[in-house]
């Protein structure tokens, strides 16, 4: 069954459902439809750029207005250098706790992609008190470091030919 609603997901993106797609993201009660949804909108979004236009319209159909930029940046990603801000990564942890599926599910998609690491401990449609006890060990993890990934190391210079003739 999972399979194939992953598969029915993947159609939809294939042949542009975006609207779609949306619901499923925000209703379906299984993780991998959902990120199939994900997949979709994030391919489809950039096959055109009036596509653009049409999924913010979308979006703003059917999310709460405060929603529209959180949702809408959520599909569109965040880079490496987003994984490295402390500001981004505290958002994007917190956001596992909100209160539409879709921004969960979307940012713990962020998440696992920015991470790079294993982290198995999230289920978007768990109960408020599994989601509590998940964000809490997802924050644990990234104390270390404060960010989903570490500063970049500053490279260390290399002593100039002028610094040891002398």
């Amino acid at each position: 069954v999972l399979s194939l609603s992953r598969l029915a997901v993947a159609c939809l993106g294939l042949v542009g459902e975006y609207e779609m797609m949306l619901e499923i993201l925000d209703r379906n009660e299984h993780h991998e439809s959902r990120v199939a949804a994900i997949h979709g909108l994030r391919t489809w979004i950039n096959q055109d750029p009036q596509h653009r236009v049409q999924l913010k319209k979308a979006i703003a159909a059917k999310f709460y207005p405060p929603e529209v930029d959180v949702v809408y940046r959520l599909i569109w990603g965040y880079q490496e250098q987003d994984a490295r801000s402390k500001q981004t990564s505290e958002q994007l942890i917190n956001w596992l706790q909100h209160d539409r599926l879709a921004v969960r599910e979307l940012a713990w998609f962020q998440i696992k992609s920015l991470a790079n690491r294993k982290l198995d401990v999230f289920d978007a449609r768990g109960t408020p008190l599994h989601i509590n006890s998940a964000v809490q060990k997802i924050r644990k993890i990234f104390e270390k470091d404060g960010t989903l990934l570490p500063p970049v190391p500053m490279p260390v210079k290399a002593p100039s030919a002028a610094a040891n003739s002398k």
